[in-house]
């Protein structure tokens, strides 16, 4: 059973309260099959955390982070129950290899996620240099993009002349996490970045990677979560993705390149978007990702970054199932 406290010290930080009284009261209880198998996933996570609290082999300021919010949209309890000890351990490693900078890891991607686990964190977990972290890779976010030309981000902080879609998605959310939270977001900074989106979005309503053309889900998905969730619902870019995205749905791209990413985004894009596409489309992903979890609670899918990034984004994907996190909210 989860905290009431935990449920309420993230209702007080949503900005719209009405918004999660509605979707909370939609459809049915939790599946048991989603229940099971985020169980199995989140103690085969605590099994693989490494002593420093990290996870993966390689790319491990992402996956950390990834693993975190997996906790965290499960409801797990940062300063006490059962997982509070990982949590604990995850977060403190982020907050070490912080440089003096804000950046965390070596590329904006790894940056980004850690940036939204700790905004996810922000309020409900119990350290002192949690806020004063959060606000110091925020501002490497903001300042980042500032400098560059296009509006957006790249891999590299410095990047002046280029960005891309999947990066920039992936800083914006981190962005909009932090809003949620609480900080102060320049709207000048959202609205510069969902500008660069238009700029790659194709006729068919599909985003490219650094232009136009070449549109596939995992960056659309990523296009219509950051529409929606920066407010701008009403705009043509936004309904041409949701169509887009809707004509797909019954696609289930397993095997694709980079498929926990797109499932990652294509479980929030469909939520936001519509309720009726997600409930079809989340049940066919239970089943998938039961098929792909094994006797040892890891979910295994074909992807280069290994088992313990492939279960976090596989347990993100059913996540809207509980909708613990601010980011998740309609």
């Amino acid at each position: 059973m989860k905290s009431k406290l935990f449920t309420l010290l993230y209702l007080m930080v949503l900005p719209n309260l009405m918004g999660q009284t509605i979707i909370q009261n939609i459809g049915d209880e939790v599946p048991q099959q989603v229940e099971s198998i985020y169980e199995k996933g989140l103690a085969y996570l605590s099994k693989t955390q490494s002593p420093k609290g990290n996870w993966g082999n390689s790319n491990t300021e992402g996956i950390t982070s990834l693993c975190i919010l997996a906790y965290f949209a499960h409801g797990e309890e940062p300063n006490f129950g059962v997982h509070s000890g990982v949590i604990k351990r995850a977060v403190k490693y982020l907050l070490g290899i912080q440089r003096e900078t804000g950046m965390i890891g070596n590329s904006m991607y790894h940056h980004s996620y850690a940036t939204l686990a700790l905004a996810e964190c922000y309020g409900s977990l119990m350290e002192p240099k949690l806020g004063p972290a959060l606000e110091k890779a925020v501002a490497l976010i903001l300042k980042s993009q500032d400098n560059n030309r296009l509006g957006v981000w790249r891999y590299s902080p410095d990047s002046t002349n280029d960005g891309d879609t999947s990066v920039a998605g992936a800083c914006l959310v981190a962005l909009l996490a932090a809003r949620n939270a609480g900080l102060g977001i320049p709207q000048k900074n959202i609205d510069r970045a969902l500008s660069y989106f238009k700029r790659c979005q194709g006729d068919d309503g599909s985003f490219g990677y650094t232009k136009r053309g070449s549109g596939n889900m995992a960056r659309t998905a990523i296009g219509t979560l950051v529409f929606a969730v920066g407010r701008r619902r009403n705009e043509a870019a936004y309904k041409k993705a949701v169509e887009y995205i809707s004509k797909n749905v019954d696609s289930t791209g397993a095997g694709e390149h980079n498929y926990s990413y797109m499932i990652y985004y294509q479980a929030q894009a469909y939520f936001q978007s519509d309720m009726t596409n997600w409930w079809d489309w989340n049940k066919r992903q239970i089943a998938t990702i039961k098929r792909a979890q094994a006797k040892d609670g890891g979910i295994y899918l074909s992807d280069t970054n290994g088992a313990e990034f492939s279960t976090a984004m596989s347990l993100l994907s059913l996540a809207l199932n509980f909708r613990y996190l601010p980011i998740y909210e309609r």
